[in-house]
């Protein structure tokens, strides 16, 4: 157990009904998505969790503005709706009075004689939620009570998250439940696991981003990438420039305002996720074009789309004061990404430039090299790391502090590391893919043929949902449960985590969780964005109505 943690104790019950007990965890692991590291049942039978009588406390906080007191606060109302849903007012998360006369349900309340608390015992705080901090934590629970253990409030939250999937319910007494005692010791294998989300193809709205934040506080993922420019259109609210999004949004609704963006960060912020903004440039920025066509050479602007900026100094000082302007004012992770990849460079066949240094610079692959190295020290002045997508690597010279996405090429993860950079994975979790299934991506390894001593160089991963053909109507279906098996992979140790067949009846017991908290699920038989075959459980596979294959 991790020393002077967090801890949580939930006063629990006698048995609600009698049961055998599997020595090796597996009725427990059934329950888990992710996979934790070790679970270990502790005795018999299930014990009863009082939903009437819980209530939370958080030791060493009182009126303390220390950040992680307001998190676990935050926490704690929502939690609360997750362990007991079949009493809960989901809109304002609350428990609903009961006001049964039920006799069976009066004497179980008289057999409960201790109120249900939950405490909770912080050792730090003010742990800021960033790049590799501690998400580990250790649950045991018995009839005694519930202990969590962690070092901050971010393993906290993840603990929480386990213990509402370990909570079932009794439908004849309308009571609460842990299947067995046990104790569970998990932690994550990769620190960056995440979910790209495009609105720039398609603009998602404030209540969507939540929803889909949400669900990703079920999986354990724990970074936003957020593409928020592209050639289509503009939305990022700007009050230095505010034409760029009155000029390049798709139309006078489609924008967000300063506060939309704030809310977000801050909504995922409470739920342990980062937010990293990505500015894709010097491609992938047409939509800039409508309100500001001077950063951009005369031979791109002749093009009817696909423009690449100009690598001069203005421009560079006009995307630092923007980038100054969102960092310090919306965005507080550390790191931006500043794209990078299909950079039409034919629009600077022709084009030469002057470096800060006064040198000419000409050529495509020159100019390339240029911007990506000016706009990485540009973002650096800002006290931010960049991330780029893996055409940075193979066409520019680069810091090693640079953090390189790979998407074209697996293969490219070893080059990477191997150069010193540190990578994240998005090649073979395009979730716009819909042919694509999911035990491909579950079967997908970051670490797959990198050497053993560079494994730390390999942050983690992210799956890529862009919006050429998703927006509000089909986003979540289109993400679950397949980012699911890639929450899991980033999340649970290889030694743990088999075949994806093996992994099967949790991913359909998650997707059922998925749907009986209002997300988004299409079935685990099918591919991306799949229907039903027909009437059937939750649990249903292809072929098989009403029958669990």
């Amino acid at each position: 157990m991790v020393p002077f943690g967090v801890w949580l104790l939930a006063s629990l019950g006698a048995a609600v009904r009698p049961s055998s007990i599997d020595v090796s965890g597996d009725h427990l692991v059934q329950r888990l998505w992710p996979r934790p590291r070790h679970v270990e049942p502790l005795g018999l039978g299930p014990v009863a969790v009082d939903h009437e009588r819980h209530q939370f406390q958080a030791v060493g906080c009182g009126s303390s503005p220390l950040a992680g007191c307001h998190v676990l606060s935050s926490a704690f109302k929502r939690y609360k709706v997750l362990f007991f849903p079949h009493h809960a007012d989901l809109d304002s998360y609350s428990l609903l009075e009961t006001g049964s006369n039920s006799s069976h349900l009066r004497a179980r309340r008289r057999q409960l004689r201790d109120v249900s608390i939950t405490k909770v015992q912080v050792e730090d705080l003010a742990a800021e939620l960033s790049l590799g901090v501690d998400e580990s934590y250790d649950l045991e629970v018995s009839e005694e009570g519930v202990v969590i253990s962690s070092e901050t409030t971010w393993g906290a939250l993840r603990a929480l998250e386990s213990l509402s999937q370990l909570i079932d319910f009794n439908f004849t007494e309308e009571s609460y439940f842990v299947e067995s005692p046990c104790r569970i010791q998990d932690s994550p294998r990769f620190p960056h696991r995440g979910l790209l989300i495009d609105t720039a193809r398609h603009f998602l709205t404030v209540p969507r981003l939540k929803r889909t934040i949400t669900a990703m506080s079920f999986a354990k993922l724990n970074v936003l990438h957020w593409h928020l420019t592209e050639d289509e259109s503009f939305s990022m609210p700007s009050r230095s420039h505010p034409e760029l999004a009155e000029k390049g949004a798709w139309s006078a609704t489609e924008r967000y305002t300063w506060k939309d963006v704030k809310d977000v960060v801050d909504f995922a912020y409470l739920r342990g996720i980062r937010v990293i903004p990505e500015f894709d440039m010097p491609g992938h920025v047409s939509s800039w074009s409508k309100s500001h066509p001077e950063l951009f050479d005369a031979a791109c602007l002749a093009r009817s789309r696909r423009l690449a900026f100009k690598p001069t100094q203005e421009t560079f000082d006009f995307l630092e004061g923007l980038l100054r302007e969102w960092t310090s004012g919306i965005f507080r992770d550390g790191y931006l990404h500043l794209g990078s990849d299909e950079v039409p460079m034919e629009c600077w066949a022709h084009l030469e430039v002057t470096d800060e240094r006064g040198r000419s610079v000409r050529g495509p692959h020159r100019l390339f090299s240029l911007f990506v190295g000016a706009i990485f020290q540009r973002a650096k002045k800002l006290n931010r790391q960049a991330i780029f997508w893996d055409e940075a690597f193979s066409s520019a010279s680069l810091p090693e502090d640079a953090v390189i996405q790979v998407w074209r090429d697996k293969n490219l993860v070893r080059q990477v590391v191997n150069a010193g950079h540190r990578a994240v994975l998005s090649w073979g979790w395009y979730l716009d893919h819909l042919q694509e299934g999911w035990k491909g991506m579950y079967q997908n390894d970051p670490t797959s043929g990198v050497p053993n001593d560079q494994h730390h160089l390999v942050l983690g991963g992210e799956a890529c949902m862009w919006g050429e053909t998703v927006d509000g109507s089909d986003q979540g279906n289109t993400l679950w449960p397949r980012l699911a098996a890639v929450a899991e992979r980033l999340w649970s140790r290889r030694e743990v985590t088999l075949t994806a067949e093996a992994a099967r009846p949790r991913l359909e017991t998650f997707r059922c969780l998925l749907l009986q908290r209002g997300v988004e699920a299409a079935p685990v038989s099918g591919t991306g964005r799949s229907a039903p075959p027909g009437p059937g459980a939750c649990t249903q596979r292809a072929g098989n109505w009403g029958l669990l294959a």
